[in-house]
């Protein structure tokens, strides 16, 4: 999933939307909620309204796209594009918009199911757990090297000085490398990184990775 396009796109306004869209099409997301956007930007191509990419990425995050989220992420990115005093607050509001679902999905999946052990995406019962969900707390900024990755279970091991720490990923994890945006297939054994995690019934879930 092109978490990072989309970003790109509606943060900078650079790249040809064209081109984005026919990424995006050929590569769908097997979420249910994002079809309808889909078949909208495949019968619209490049004339698919800003909004309707705002709301993908919503839906992408695990995040409802109703009409105040999808207003509220559009303005948000409309004031990173203008640039300005307003920009680092627009974008850290922006990504904070985001990142808020990664604390939701922690908590239904510390309720439903083991974290480190979910590989696949969750069934849709797992979500009415969230009334139910343990409190989560901001943890720590973690800085270390990076000894192993688990592409397929979303996780990978941190050096923290002695410590070895295990840390998952989740889809609205925001992850920044040499000043722009990068995907979990940039991370690496041997790696320096810095690391934002929540800790959720014990367990570290990366908010954002800057590689």
């Amino acid at each position: 999933m092109h978490f990072e396009s989309i970003d790109e796109y509606l943060l900078t306004g650079t790249g040809r939307k064209a081109e984005l869209i026919e990424k995006l099409l050929a590569q769908r997301s097997s979420v249910p909620a994002a079809a309808p956007f889909y078949e909208g930007m495949r019968m619209l191509g490049a004339r698919t309204p800003d909004l309707t990419l705002v709301a993908l990425r919503l839906v992408l995050a695990g995040k409802r796209a109703d009409d105040a989220s999808g207003v509220a992420l559009r303005d948000h990115a409309q004031a990173v594009r203008a640039g300005g005093e307003g920009a680092a607050a627009a974008r850290a509001a922006y990504q904070q918009m985001l990142a808020l679902v990664v604390v939701a999905l922690v908590i239904v999946f510390g309720t439903a199911t083991p974290l480190l052990a979910q590989t696949s995406s969750p069934s849709p019962n797992l979500y009415r757990s969230l009334e139910t969900g343990r409190s989560s707390h901001p943890a720590a900024e973690i800085r270390g090297q990076v000894e192993s990755v688990d592409y397929p279970g979303a996780t990978f091991v941190i050096r923290n000085g002695s410590r070895d720490q295990v840390i998952a990923v989740m889809p609205a994890t925001t992850i920044y490398k040499s000043g722009g945006y990068a995907t979990f297939a940039d991370l690496h054994r041997g790696q320096h990184i810095d690391v934002s995690v929540y800790e959720v019934g014990g367990r570290l879930v990366a908010q954002t990775i800057r590689i």
